[in-house]
């Protein structure tokens, strides 16, 4: 499960877009799109705290 999470992370990645970013203008290389998630979940794993783990816990899931 947690591969196929990192996929989906993956895919994400080269296909987001919003106003101030769009993956299509930059076409990470494998090795970038490697750095960006580590840095993504090293982010993520620093600022975790205990008010967003509550939120995530009783959130509806669309798992």
């Amino acid at each position: 499960m947690c591969e196929a999470r990192i996929a989906s992370l993956f895919t994400h990645l080269q296909t987001y877009s919003d106003a101030d970013f769009d993956a299509s203008w930059v076409n990470l290389t494998p090795s970038e799109l490697d750095s960006l998630a580590a840095i993504l979940i090293r982010d993520l794993t620093a600022n975790l705290n205990g008010n967003a783990i509550a939120l995530y816990r009783w959130r509806p899931t669309s798992r």
